[in-house]
């Protein structure tokens, strides 16, 4: 009951992207690379959200939020730390798979298929498994797949593996991301 819950979920989100040729025109809980945060949350709330960041650069400040979601368990997102209009570049929505990694790696898959199967004009790109930056003990394992669109920016769809000392939730992970984002996540945020 689950993965046809997770399934329809994803489908449903992805539904009205089939004539989508842009990252822009895609979106996760309402919301798209480049929007305002403050067309979807108060500044307020926004400032409520931001979460404490172990990145070493602070060029980006992350949000997350499990409030009135209707497709994902949290949503997150990251700004430019000095951008007053709080401009999306980085936006994902996690489903929880809680001590569940396999059936995470399950429906990475079949959220795989489905995407290649709506839009042909997506580069993708299999990552492999490897462990993430943040986990110093080398334990967290995330399995990702990338795309990439034609114009700029990109996405993925990622399994997350947390080690018990790092203490968060399994989850599979759909993320959209602007070409400055990547560029400051791979070379810059943990370096």
């Amino acid at each position: 009951m689950k993965r046809l819950l997770l399934i329809l979920i994803l489908m449903f989100s992805f539904q009205s992207l089939t004539k989508a040729d842009d990252i822009r025109d895609f979106e996760i809980e309402g919301m798209s690379i480049g929007d305002s945060l403050l067309d979807h949350m108060s500044e307020v709330e926004i400032n409520n959200s931001i979460l404490k960041s172990k990145y070493k650069d602070s060029s980006f400040v992350r949000v997350e939020s499990y409030d009135n979601l209707k497709s994902y368990d949290a949503i997150q997102l990251h700004f430019k730390n000095d951008d007053s209009n709080y401009i999306i570049h980085m936006l994902s929505g996690a489903k929880y798979f809680i001590d569940d990694i396999n059936n995470c790696y399950k429906e990475k898959k079949i959220a795989e298929n489905d995407l290649k199967d709506l839009f042909k004009k997506l580069s993708f790109e299999d990552w492999g498994t490897t462990a993430h930056p943040a986990d110093k003990t080398g334990k967290t394992m995330v399995s990702t797949t990338m795309f990439t669109f034609m114009d700029s920016g990109g996405g993925a769809i990622q399994c997350y593996d947390w080690s018990k000392e790092m203490k968060y939730n399994d989850h599979l992970k759909i993320k959209l991301m602007t070409d400055e984002y990547v560029n400051w996540i791979q070379n810059i945020a943990f370096k």
